[in-house]
């Protein structure tokens, strides 16, 4: 009995020896989940999600973050981040997963408590009990597609038909438009002479002011007849002027402005 006692005791003080050298351990699971939040709600394979977590527990001043990320099989978990703004702290975990179904996450160590046993679900966009692939379908076309593309062929081609048939039909009026547009333009080049012309006349001479306007209406009359009239003399000019103009009227006028003008210049 003594030697059983011996040992008992020399057993005893080791015991107490490795004890008191070893490291003290606090519990790591001294935590309660009081709300759980996914954002966004539903997420599907290849979405960012952020789960919140509040949690409350007697070492909420001495949570830390983890120096490594937990890793997982079925994704990745991206970034882990704690909020003390509330009463409680909140636990932020961002993750992508790669796999559909409920999924657990990795014990995550926050220094005084380990976070585990915290499932999720991963929805998946087939149809449920769906396990093949479908058939490829048909391209989804925009509302008034197809109106907007009809529109767009037949303007297409009812262009160019309007163009040929007005080219075909169309040629004596074209004609007339662009005869009465150069007509139009040699009455105002001869509008803008005259105009400059009485902006001067106070200092010029009669014989300039005749010389001045004489070369105006020539320049105006070769235009808008189509015939040589600036090298001609008065006497030739008034002849071709027989053959175009039909008002002995208007001839007159001419007439009589060229032939003052004849005896302005050549006076003595």
């Amino acid at each position: 009995m003594p030697l059983f006692r011996y040992l008992a005791m020399r057993l005893t003080l080791l015991l107490v020896f490795f004890l008191a050298a070893a490291p003290v351990v606090l519990v790591a699971n001294d935590y309660n989940l009081i709300k759980t939040v996914f954002l966004p709600q539903q997420y599907f394979v290849g979405d960012e999600v952020e789960l919140r977590l509040e949690i409350r527990t007697p070492f909420a001043d001495r949570l830390i973050l983890p120096q490594i990320m937990p890793e997982t099989i079925w994704g990745s978990i991206n970034k882990i981040s704690i909020l003390r703004d509330g009463l409680e702290p909140e636990v932020r975990i961002n993750f992508v997963a790669h796999a559909v179904g409920t999924r657990t996450l990795p014990a995550i160590n926050l220094g005084s408590i380990t976070i585990e046993g915290i499932s999720i679900y991963v929805s998946s966009i087939l149809e449920p009990g769906q396990v093949e692939l479908s058939a490829v379908q048909d391209q989804v076309l925009l509302p008034a597609t197809l109106p907007l593309l009809l529109a767009q062929v037949v303007f297409l081609l009812l262009i160019p038909s309007l163009v040929i048939l007005a080219l075909i039909k169309g040629s004596p009026l074209i004609g007339r438009l662009i005869r009465r547009w150069q007509e139009g333009q040699a009455w105002r080049k001869l509008s803008q002479e005259l105009k400059q012309l009485q902006n001067h006349m106070e200092q010029m001479d009669a014989r300039s002011f005749y010389i001045s306007i004489q070369r105006d209406a020539r320049t105006y009359l070769s235009d808008r007849l189509k015939i040589s009239g600036l090298s001609a003399t008065t006497s030739e000019l008034v002849a071709i002027l027989r053959q175009h103009v039909h008002s002995s009227e208007a001839i007159m006028y001419i007439e009589q402005l060229f032939q003052f003008g004849d005896r302005v210049k050549f006076a003595n």
